[in-house]
């Protein structure tokens, strides 16, 4: 027995209409997915640069603490750039053996920042040595 193969003249060889769809809804939906990871990757090294940011205003404000008298410190103010900064600095009561001539300042440093609807800041907070002098002492 021979076998025979019909061939329909009016059947093009191709794509149906579904399928042609669901390639597309396949690829709509994937541009969408990478689409939002894009955006979240551009939002996240902006807040990331926004908080390398303040973390140097933080460290250059710590750095220029002053020394001052047995009452501590407060200040605050708000930088070319646009973060709000504040300073605060009080005595610890902490001693060290053999070093009677130093104080201990417990200093606070905040560097905030509006992020959208968020608030962000960074915030240092360490001990600092003063020599106690005469002068500072009456």
């Amino acid at each position: 027995m021979i076998e025979t193969r019909r061939v329909h003249p009016h059947r093009s060889a191709g794509f149906s209409l579904l399928e042609v769809l669901v390639a597309l809804a396949i690829m709509a939906l994937s541009l969408g997915v990478l689409y939002q990871s894009m955006g979240s990757a551009t939002r996240g090294a902006q807040v990331a640069d926004r908080t390398e940011r303040a973390s140097l205003w933080a460290t250059s404000l710590l750095a220029r603490w002053p020394e001052r008298g047995r009452g501590g410190w407060q200040d605050s103010g708000t930088t070319p750039d646009g973060y709000a900064w504040q300073v605060t600095s009080a005595p610890s009561g902490d001693r060290i053996e053999g070093y009677p001539s130093l104080d201990f300042y417990e200093v606070e440093v905040v560097v905030s920042w509006g992020d959208g609807q968020r608030a962000r800041s960074v915030r240092l907070h360490t001990i600092r040595p003063q020599v106690r002098t005469a002068l500072r002492d009456s």
